[in-house]
């Protein structure tokens, strides 16, 4: 919770001292150049935001892929202890 407050709040820091530099310094010479910028800005977040997002899904795969292993080991020994006190009884 307090991770996304802080992203929150440096993306609103950012694009509020991009407004205020062009207000102080006239670096965009129209309101169009200042959207390009903004726009710029977020996608670039968005592309981070995909790629932690891509990073994270992996580790739940490998997590769920080492269960999924551990889970089919603890069958097998079931089967096999149950197949080998059959096959002794015969």
């Amino acid at each position: 919770m307090v991770k996304w407050f802080f992203i929150i709040i440096s993306l609103c820091v950012s694009i509020s001292a991009l407004i205020l530099s062009v207000s102080e310094n006239d670096l965009y010479s129209s309101p169009s150049e200042l959207y390009v910028s903004i726009l710029g800005i977020l996608v670039t977040v968005l592309i981070g935001w995909q790629v932690i997002n891509a990073i994270t899904i992996k580790k739940d795969i490998d997590e769920i892929r080492n269960r999924f292993d551990t889970l089919q080991k603890t069958c097998q020994k079931a089967v096999n202890s149950v197949h080998k006190d059959a096959t002794a009884r015969n």
